[in-house]
C-alpha cells in the first residue's frame, strides 16, 4: 500500500468535441448527446481521479477543434502546465479525445510525456503509460486517422455534389444578393446593395477609375461590403478606415461575373485532412453554372467594362524592395506605408529617379480616409544616419552610462530584481515544504494516524495553498525572465549601434538589424516652416525620442 502512494499524481483531465464528432453522431442540428459531451466526459473522468486518491489540479476542454490539430488552446495550456511540474498525469475519457492523427499522438505519447516524467492515461481504452506497453495505442492511432481522413472525405464528397447542384455554399454571399428565405442556398437580389453594384459599373462606364469610384461612395456615405452585411446581420461594424470603400473591393465586383447571373464555387480547399492551409484549385476542379440565379449587370454593360479595364490595364515589372519597405508606418492610421518612384529629366538630359513613400489607405480610399503622409527617401536616409551616429557617439564616449540609462528607463514599471529573488526562493522553500507535507500527510492516512476528515480538510488547505504559492512563483519568474531579456536586448543594441560611429550612408541589412519600424507623421506648415513628425522605433530598446 505505501509503496502505490509513494508518488503524488496531480491530474490534468482533458475534455475535446469537435463538429466531426457531433455530424459523425448525426446530431448536428440537436443538441449533443450525454454520451458525447465535454461535461460527460469531466464528470467520468473526475470520479475516477478520486477514486485512485488522485489530486485534480486542472480541467482543460477544446470546444469544437478538431482532433487531427493539435494547435489547439487547451491542450496546449495543459502541456506547457506538464512541461512546467504543475501537472503529472494527463487524464483523457479515450484516446480520441487526446487526438486523431496517429503521428502526433505518438510524438505527445512516446516522446513528449516520457521526457518531462508526466504520465498519460486513456480511461475507456485501458491506456496506461505506467503499465505494461499497450499494442492498443498504435492501433487506436491509426484508426482515430483513419477516422478523420474518412470524415474529411465524406464532408468534401457532400459539399461538392451540393455545388454540383448549383447549391450556394458561400458563408458570405456576393455583395448585392442575399440568401432566399426559402431556400437558403439559392441567391436572390438585394434591391438596394444592386442598386450600389450597377451604380459602380455606371461610374466605371464613365472612365472613372477604381479609386475615383470608392471616394464617390465613401462621400455619398455608402458602407462597404463586410459592414453592410454586419448592419444586415446585427453585428457589430469595425471602427475606422475598416468601414470605408477601397480601390480593390470596387475592383472585385467590376470583375466578378456571378453579377452576370453565374455562380463558380470550389475555386479554393485544403492541402489535406491534416492541413488546413488554403489553396487554390486548378481550373479543371471548378464548379460553374450559367444563368443560375437573377442577374444584376447585363451582359453588354458587362463587356464594356471589361473592354475599359482591358485599354487600361499597363504592364509592370515584379516591384523590388525599396530601401524602407516594411518599415514606415503612418503614425496617424498605423498602415504600412508603400513606395513611389518618381522620374525627373535635368537640363542636360539625364533622369533622375527619386523615391517617396506615402500612406496608402489615403489613395486606395479614394482620399477618403487619412492623408498623404508622404516623406522622400533621401531626407529619411540623412535623417536616420544621423540618429544612428549620435547614438553611437553616446555609446563609444559612455557605454555604462547609456546602458544605465536604458536598464532604469525599460524597468520602470518592473519590481526590483533583488525583491523578486528573495520572494521566488522563499516560495520554492514552501513548495518544498508543502510537497514533504502532502507525502506525510499521505502516510498518516494510511498508517490510520488520521481520520479520513481530518485528511480531506488538511489536503484541501494544502492544495489551496500550493495553488496559490504555484501562481504566485509563475508570475514573479516571468517578471524576472522579462527584466532579463529587457537587460540582455540593450546590451546587445548597445554593441549593433556602436558600429555607426562614422557612418556615411545606411542600406537594407542595416536598417533590419536595428530598427523595428519608423512611425511617420503628415507633414504640417508651422510659422511658414515644414515641418513633419518622425519617430524612430529600434529593436530591442524601443523609442529613444526625448
Amino acid at each position: 500500500m505505501m509503496a502505490l502512494q509513494s508518488r503524488l499524481y496531480e491530474v490534468g483531465i482533458y475534455g475535446r468535441l469537435s463538429k466531426e464528432d457531433l455530424k459523425a453522431a448525426g446530431e448536428v442540428s440537436r443538441p449533443v448527446t450525454a454520451s458525447l459531451s465535454i461535461e460527460h466526459q469531466v464528470s467520468i473522468l473526475t470520479e475516477y481521479a478520486k477514486e485512485q486518491g488522485w489530486i485534480i489540479r486542472q480541467v482543460y476542454t477544446d470546444d469544437g477543434y478538431s482532433g487531427g490539430n493539435f494547435e489547439r488552446p487547451g491542450f496546449q495550456r495543459m502541456i506547457e502546465d506538464a512541461k512546467d511540474g504543475r501537472i503529472n498525469l494527463i487524464l483523457v475519457k479515450d484516446l480520441s479525445r487526446f487526438g486523431r492523427d496517429s503521428v502526433g499522438i505518438g510524438y505527445y505519447t512516446d516522446e513528449v510525456l516520457p521526457s518531462i516524467g508526466c504520465r498519460f492515461v486513456a480511461l475507456s481504452d485501458g491506456i496506461d503509460s505506467e503499465q505494461e506497453e499497450s499494442d492498443a495505442l498504435p492501433l487506436l492511432s491509426l484508426l482515430g486517422d483513419f477516422y478523420l481522413k474518412d470524415i474529411s472525405r465524406k464532408i468534401k464528397a457532400v459539399l461538392r455534389s451540393k455545388a454540383e447542384n448549383g447549391e450556394c455554399l458561400m458563408a458570405y454571399v456576393p455583395y448585392g444578393y442575399q440568401k432566399s428565405p426559402e431556400d437558403k442556398h439559392r441567391l436572390i437580389i438585394d434591391e438596394y446593395a444592386a442598386g450600389v453594384v450597377r451604380k459602380i459599373y455606371s461610374l466605371r462606364l464613365q472612365n472613372t477609375g477604381f479609386a475615383a469610384i470608392a471616394r464617390q461612395l465613401n462621400t455619398e456615405g455608402i458602407l462597404p461590403p463586410r459592414a453592410y452585411w454586419n448592419r444586415r446581420n446585427g453585428k457589430e461594424n469595425a471602427k475606422g478606415a475598416y468601414n470605408l470603400w477601397r480601390d480593390a473591393t470596387v475592383k472585385t465586383i467590376l470583375r466578378n461575373d456571378v453579377y452576370l447571373g453565374h455562380l463558380t464555387q470550389m475555386v479554393t480547399g485544403t492541402v489535406s485532412y491534416k492541413d488546413k492551409t488554403q489553396i487554390k484549385k486548378d481550373e479543371d476542379e471548378w464548379i460553374r453554372h450559367e444563368n443560375i440565379h437573377e442577374a444584376i449587370i447585363d451582359q453588354t454593360t458587362w463587356d464594356a467594362v471589361q473592354q475599359i479595364d482591358q485599354k487600361k490595364s499597363i504592364k509592370v515589372s515584379a516591384p523590388q524592395l525599396s530601401l524602407f519597405s516594411g518599415l514606415l508606418v503612418c503614425a496617424d492610421c498605423g498602415s504600412k506605408l508603400t513606395c513611389n518612384t518618381e522620374s525627373q529629366r535635368r537640363k542636360n538630359g539625364t533622369v533622375v529617379k527619386y523615391h517617396s513613400y506615402h500612406c496608402p489607405l489615403y489613395y486606395q480610399t479614394g482620399r477618403a480616409a487619412c492623408s498623404s503622409h508622404t516623406i522622400y527617401e533621401l531626407s529619411l536616409i540623412e535623417l536616420i544616419r544621423a540618429d544612428l551616429e549620435k547614438h553611437a557617439a553616446r555609446v563609444q564616449c559612455d557605454e555604462q552610462q547609456v546602458r544605465a540609462e536604458l536598464q532604469k528607463r525599460v524597468s520602470t514599471d518592473l519590481p526590483d530584481v533583488r525583491f523578486l529573488e528573495q520572494e521566488i526562493m522563499g516560495l520554492k522553500k514552501r513548495l518544498t515544504e508543502l510537497d514533504g507535507k502532502f507525502a506525510t500527510l499521505y502516510e498518516d492516512k494510511v498508517l490510520r494516524k488520521i481520520s479520513e476528515n481530518s485528511f480531506d480538510l488538511l489536503m484541501i488547505n494544502y492544495n489551496q495553498e500550493r495553488q496559490q504559492a504555484g501562481e504566485r512563483l509563475a508570475e514573479l519568474e516571468k517578471k524576472r525572465a522579462a527584466i532579463q531579456k529587457k537587460f540582455l536586448d540593450i546590451a546587445k543594441w548597445t554593441k549593433l549601434i556602436r558600429n555607426c560611429l562614422g557612418l556615411k550612408t545606411i542600406d537594407r541589412e542595416l536598417l533590419e538589424e536595428l530598427i523595428d519600424h519608423i512611425e511617420i507623421g503628415e507633414r504640417k506648415v508651422i510659422d511658414g516652416k515644414k515641418q513633419q513628425d518622425i519617430k524612430i522605433v529600434y529593436k530591442f530598446v524601443g523609442s529613444l525620442d526625448e
